[in-house]
């Protein structure tokens, strides 16, 4: 779930966590779902996974949502061609994705979890894991990616951010199950963002602006989050270094 700063400030003042999606393989779709095929989104790592969504409508447009570590932030729309479109409806009859469990179970740590959600008519179902994914899901997902690239859509590869520069940090130990980068994409209207690693333990600098708050007002707001165990305030960020 991501946050507004204001949001987040008055999180603050309470103990506050984050709601988890619960998600069940057959549930009801909102107005207007039914015209969607398939959905596919990603979610960060420790690196710069890209972080994106990519959504096939019956109609052949493909809907793309870039939201970090991707050449292209924010949203935009395709018409596919009608090969393409084919190709995919194919790849979807062979994978028969609705047979897979709802929820992959993986050994891998810090690996980008992939979900996939399929529709027909007002039923989805939601499958998501790793690299672990059976063979014809993993196609599925290569075609979706080839056919956005097509388009001049760059997601197989994860972009470095370079224009944001974080000149404040604070010490962070995380629950063992948290994943930083995910966590860090939480704050929407705050340049939020992993720096380094220091332990096992799950204990990371976090960056942040300190001309968008102050280190309190960070530290405060850290320690109303869920998966947070400690915070402890440190020197700025020295890129030298």
């Amino acid at each position: 779930m991501k946050h507004s700063l204001l949001s987040l400030l008055a999180a603050a003042c309470i103990v506050a966590s984050t709601p988890q999606q619960n998600v069940s393989a057959q549930q009801s779709t909102a107005p207007g779902e039914s015209e969607k095929l398939i959905e596919f989104e990603t979610n960060g790592c420790q690196a710069y996974c890209p972080i994106y969504k990519l959504t096939f409508r019956n109609n052949g447009l493909l809907e793309y949502v870039g939201m970090n570590h991707v050449e292209r932030i924010g949203e935009e729309s395709v018409k596919l061609t009608v090969e393409e479109f084919s190709m995919l409806q194919k790849a979807l009859n062979r994978a028969n994705i609705w047979q897979y469990p709802a929820q992959k179970p993986s050994t891998l740590r810090d690996a980008p979890t992939h979900m996939f959600t399929v529709f027909n008519g007002e039923k989805t179902h939601i499958i998501k894991g790793t690299t672990d994914l059976p063979e014809p899901v993993r196609k599925v997902e290569k075609l979706m990616q080839d056919i956005a690239e097509s388009h001049e859509i760059r997601i197989k590869k994860g972009v470095e951010p370079k224009d944001i520069v974080l000149s404040g940090e604070v010490l962070v130990q995380f629950r063992q199950d948290v994943n930083v980068e995910n966590f860090c994409q939480q704050f929407m209207e705050m340049n939020v963002s992993p720096v380094r690693r220091i332990s096992q333990e799950n204990i990371w600098y976090i960056g942040f602006s300190p001309s968008e708050l102050t280190e309190e007002q960070f530290i405060s707001i850290l320690l109303g989050m869920d998966g947070v165990m400690k915070v402890m305030p440190s020197k700025p960020v020295n890129n030298g270094n």
